[in-house]
């Protein structure tokens, strides 16, 4: 059974509520407001995203977002070092708008099992689930973190493409992957004082805060950036608290050697405008 959100149950409850209660016959504007009397297409289903989609979404004639998620080229790297995704069963952290889990059942993935937090992008991700006919994808909305601290199954590739970096307490994450899975694939930010000195502006949102984690006996860095009050705007797509971890990559790439992995990194952009990134492969045999 799917897990909703109490936020998504509040809101039909008080839909309904305003439906049925009002002890009258006369036309409700909230109703009104939930109805739609044009012919159905796939625009008037984007649409009721608003301007909140940043994927350009793979259907021609529609207008959507910009960012080339459905296409990503840090996915076909992937893809090539993997020969493909015939067979696999893929756990995706963050889907976001559903663009790589796409790109991964289209590869041939037997199974990609999709969690996210955001209440928007959970529903974005089923929109596009519906509108791309996909089979072998489904999502789920709660946090990630909670299930793979009990999960017991196995996978053949984890992906955490854009959210290391937004998790209070990424070295939990990362040993559950690597507990999880012999292959995972990294997409973040990490910090990086040369890359990005305190004159940076991109350091403007780091607090200053940074202490040693420890777990089970590995230990990282952990710097920590602020939100600034950015949650609260729709397109946010970050974390659930108001600042975030960010780690370093030379101690991710050797915690990932230390628990038996092969490590490759690819698209390494210490001047990414949000601040340096790279891309990380790991297997283990």
């Amino acid at each position: 059974m799917r897990r909703f959100n109490s936020e998504l149950l509040e809101f039909a409850a008080t839909v309904g509520r305003r439906i049925w209660n009002r002890g009258s016959r006369r036309r409700d504007p909230l109703l009104n407001e939930r109805y739609v009397s044009k012919v159905p297409s796939a625009q008037q289903t984007v649409d009721l995203f608003g301007g909140s989609w940043a994927s350009r979404l793979p259907i021609e004639g529609v207008r959507s977002g910009t960012v080339a998620l459905f296409e990503d080229e840090r996915i076909q790297w992937l893809l090539e070092r993997l020969g493909g995704a015939a067979g696999l069963d893929v756990l995706e952290l963050g889907p976001l708008e559903g663009g790589h889990s796409t790109m991964l059942e289209r590869a041939g993935a037997r199974r990609v099992h999709g969690i996210d937090a955001n209440t928007l992008a959970y529903l974005k991700c089923l929109t596009v689930k519906e509108l791309l006919g996909l089979k072998a994808t489904e999502f789920e909305l709660g946090d990630f973190d909670a299930y793979l601290d009990t999960c017991q199954q196995r996978y053949d590739l984890i992906v955490a493409c854009g959210v290391l970096y937004h998790l209070v307490d990424p070295l939990r994450t990362l040993l559950n992957m690597t507990r999880l899975s012999h292959r995972l694939f990294i997409w973040s930010h990490f910090f990086d004082p040369v890359a990005m000195p305190k004159s940076d502006p991109r350091h403007a949102w780091m607090t200053g805060e940074v202490r040693r984690h420890k777990i089970d006996g590995e230990e990282l860095t952990y710097h920590y950036r602020s939100y600034g009050g950015t949650k609260h705007g729709l397109a946010f797509c970050g974390g659930m608290m108001s600042k975030a971890v960010w780690m370093e990559q030379g101690e991710v790439v050797q915690l990932l050697e230390r628990k038996g992995f092969k490590v490759a990194t690819a698209f390494v952009t210490p001047d990414h405008p949000h601040g340096p990134a790279a891309c990380i492969f790991a297997e283990r045999a």
